[in-house]
């Protein structure tokens, strides 16, 4: 009788001790998998608001070059004419990629999709983005010009992205905004993503952000487009 109860005894251990080594196996997978796209606890802890994770102003002394795309880009260069100017007066390349006023997606775009803007209003933001880059751009003395680019797209991606090359640091971070639906700017979530803690979805990204630099029109900032 005693010799049966241990068999099941020693059975049920057997299930529970095979249970949770399997358990073990799939929760360090979990948290290996959650550590290789950059994050510690899931995916709140990957995607969320750009404040606190993310800030141009911390790269001053050591970016190189700096790729921003989005769609208006409004905000940003109407909030920052004063730290492009200092980033292109420290050497450091400014590329931005924006809307074109052209695009045949203004009949139809919403993209402040806080506010529900339609044409009209995407047309005025790009055009008063393209008036404050070539602003900046006429206050450069002629050696520092080649040092702010900009081009235009026809299309609408589904993230905006700012890239630094750093002279110091070789990681080069990335900051992916996703564009959201009846949200504010500063709630949008994004990913910060370096070469180094996240290699594949940097790569992604990067070939991304320079694919649509690459298919983008050059925008002479004496405000006409080249043709």
């Amino acid at each position: 009788m005693f010799e049966i109860i241990g068999s099941i005894i020693g059975g049920v251990a057997a299930i529970v001790a095979s249970w949770m080594v399997i358990r073990k196996g799939s929760k360090s997978k979990e948290t290996a998998l959650l550590k290789a796209a950059g994050a510690d606890s899931g995916i709140d802890t990957l995607l969320a608001p750009r404040e606190g994770r993310f800030d141009l102003n911390d790269f001053v002394d050591e970016a190189m070059e700096v790729l921003i795309t989005g769609i208006t880009l409004g905000v940003f260069t109407l909030l920052h004419s004063k730290l492009i100017r200092t980033l292109i007066n420290s050497k450091c390349r400014m590329r931005f990629v924006i809307l074109s006023p052209e695009s045949p997606v203004l009949d139809s775009i919403d993209y402040n999709l806080s506010e529900h803007a339609g044409e009209k209003e995407t047309r005025r933001d790009l055009q008063s983005t393209l008036l404050r880059l070539a602003k900046i751009y006429r206050s450069l003395p002629d050696s520092e010009k080649r040092l702010l680019s900009v081009r235009l797209y026809r299309g609408v991606p589904f993230f905006s992205g700012t890239k630094i090359n750093t002279r110091i640091s070789a990681e080069n971070p990335i900051w992916i905004e996703y564009y959201s639906y009846d949200q504010p700017i500063s709630k949008r979530r994004g990913v910060y993503l370096t070469s180094k803690s996240s290699p594949v979805s940097y790569k992604f990204y990067n070939d991304s952000l320079e694919a649509l630099w690459g298919a983008s029109e050059d925008f002479d900032l004496g405000l006409s487009p080249q043709k």
